[in-house]
């Protein structure tokens, strides 16, 4: 069959393939061979013979399987099944199943929260309660405050802080709230108040 060249018509169409490799969070990427035509007479260039859409899906969905492995194994490192089907009120067995490659797009968007945040299945362990929530948020960004590689050229940097040590707060510093008043390379400043956990025997 001829391939003409949908913008113009011409039947005078080059064939080359291009690789191109695609990914999902947490997924292998995967690389496929891609075809694009090139019309001779006004330069048009794409999937003439609209061939790519199928070998795109099928890439992703390869690299969507992969990464389903890999978020079922890291959260193996950290929950076991029953507990988080548990307090996610999931019926039993379904991380099984998710195990044989039958889990749905919620399900993976679920499982890269979880990986991701560990800490939400302490707040769904705890119903949810606003408080129990606040207190993982709080803590959950502190821990990340310190973790910021601060040399890196698009880093945030310090403009002024209290309850600090050195040039980043850290928890052992919070003795009752930390304030840091950021700067980006946006020429955005930001000011962030971060409440310290009560201390054990400490009223809250």
């Amino acid at each position: 069959m001829t391939t003409r060249c949908p913008a113009c018509g011409s039947e005078d169409v080059t064939f080359s393939v291009v690789e191109k490799t695609f990914s999902v969070p947490f997924g292998k990427p995967v690389t496929c061979m891609l075809d694009r035509a090139a019309c001779q007479r006004c330069d048009a260039t794409g999937d003439f013979a609209k061939t790519n859409d199928a070998k795109i899906e099928a890439a992703i969905e390869e690299s969507e399987k992969s990464a389903l492995a890999e978020l079922l194994s890291r959260m193996g490192e950290f929950a076991q099944s029953a507990y988080v089907e548990r307090v996610l009120g999931l019926p039993a067995r379904t991380i099984a199943r998710w195990k044989t490659g039958h889990a749905s797009a919620a399900a993976t968007a679920l499982l890269r929260f979880i990986v991701t945040y560990p800490w939400l299945l302490e707040v769904a362990e705890n119903r949810f309660a606003p408080r129990e929530a606040d207190r993982h948020v709080v803590r959950a960004f502190r821990d990340a405050f310190e973790r910021l590689h601060w040399s890196e050229p698009d880093a945030p940097t310090v403009v002024s802080a209290t309850g600090t040590a050195g040039s980043a707060p850290t928890s052992a510093a919070c003795a009752g709230q930390v304030t840091v008043v950021l700067s980006t390379s946006a020429q955005t400043t930001s000011s962030v108040t971060v409440y310290a956990e009560p201390a054990v025997g400490q009223a809250a």
